[in-house]
């Protein structure tokens, strides 16, 4: 699979030998269960934010400059819709994997058809609806938050509560094109899977402990060459 190979190849921490003699093995086609949600949410949300400030004063005939706290208090109504939430309904496959392989275009998904799969896997899902809602709805509350907060400019949160309520709710269920394949590598084999929709490559690669050791030598360095500047 080229978009494999091309992938492999741009590993920064990788031994130099595995980029020039990779090559991808058994690579299968999967489906992959998957639910999607669509909602529009309606958050009340009230807290206190701070801003760290400086100022200057006499002290004993010498000048001081001292940091304070400017508090203050925000509240209000935040909507936000999501479209299309995608959340895995498998064990085969971690939630982090098929965020990194996302987009899967599920807005142009087709209905269902046995002809799909001739030539293909399709694994069964082991997480029902509700989980995976509950598991969308924390990830959305978080999103939220974050979107709220980015309206201000602080740097302290002194408190913070919000109230979310999801509105119109409608969900897919979907089958998820992967190709899963492996490398091998020094006697170990280093999963990958690649967006069927995209070519999208995410997985796992052999790293090389020098170019590990350069790097964090060269950020050593490069902190030391700071902090002396300061």
């Amino acid at each position: 699979c080229e978009s494999a190979v091309k992938w492999a190849k741009k590993r920064l921490f990788s031994p130099r030998k595995f980029k020039k003699t990779v090559y991808p093995e058994e690579i299968d086609g999967n489906y992959i269960p998957a639910f999607t949600f669509d909602t529009n949410t309606v958050t009340h949300y009230s807290g206190k934010l701070g801003r760290t400030k400086t100022r200057t004063k006499r002290v004993n005939g010498k000048t001081i400059t001292e940091s304070y706290t400017e508090w203050f208090n925000i509240g209000g109504t935040y909507r936000m819709s999501f479209d299309d939430f995608l959340v895995q309904a498998s064990d085969s496959v971690k939630q982090k994997d098929v965020d990194k392989l996302s987009p899967f275009d599920t807005n142009k998904s087709q209905a269902y058809s046995s002809d799909y799969l001739m030539g293909y896997t399709a694994a069964q899902y082991s997480k029902s609806g509700q989980e995976c809602w509950d598991y969308a709805r924390g990830v959305m509350q978080e999103q939220v938050k974050s979107a709220i907060l980015r309206q201000y400019t602080y740097d302290k949160v002194g408190s913070f509560s919000m109230n979310m309520s999801c509105n119109d709710i409608t969900y897919k269920y979907v089958l998820l094109p992967l190709y899963v394949g492996h490398y091998s590598y020094s006697k170990k084999l280093f999963n990958f899977f690649v967006n069927g929709r995209n070519g999208k490559v995410t997985g796992k690669a052999p790293v090389s402990p020098l170019r590990v050791g350069i790097a964090v030598l060269l950020g050593l360095v490069t902190v030391a060459g700071i902090a002396a500047l300061i």
